[in-house]
């Protein structure tokens, strides 16, 4: 999958480089820290799925590669997962134990998750706005 047309620079991007190059330094700081932990991992995992690297972002936007982070939706840990988007992908959650936020665990699953929309949209912007607005968590897939 070619993934020239995944990414693009206008000013709203522009505009989201400033606030996180100024007012929200410190939190750059942090993610570029746990960056070093979780990229090599969403790099294997994305590779190993043939899905462009540059989606191990897609955490950044999410979650701040926070593995504990919750929405006020109820989404869950680094992909920020639905309860029932994290059930579609055999993640458990119980009253034990939350596999959202597992970091491997949902890794995975966030990459079949983004190849499934892939193959429903065959648009890479489609299919982050699909993954972004989590309406798309009953997809025609083999699940």
């Amino acid at each position: 999958m070619c993934s020239s047309d995944l990414l693009q620079y206008h000013a709203e991007v522009r505009g989201y480089i400033e606030l996180y190059t100024f007012r929200k330094r410190e939190l750059v700081q942090r993610m570029m820290g746990v960056s070093q932990l979780y990229y090599p991992l969403f790099e294997e995992i994305l590779d190993k799925y043939n899905l462009p690297l540059e989606l191990k972002h897609l955490a950044v936007i999410e979650s701040a590669l926070n593995p504990n982070a919750k929405s006020r939706a109820g989404a869950m840990g680094l992909w920020q997962f639905m309860y029932q988007t994290g059930k579609l992908y055999d993640l458990s959650v119980n009253s034990y134990v939350d596999e959202r936020c597992d970091p491997y665990k949902a890794t995975v699953a966030a990459v079949e998750y983004l190849r499934d929309l892939y193959k429903l949209f065959g648009d890479w912007q489609m299919e982050l706005a699909a993954y972004k607005d989590r309406k798309s968590t009953r997809l025609n897939s083999s699940h």
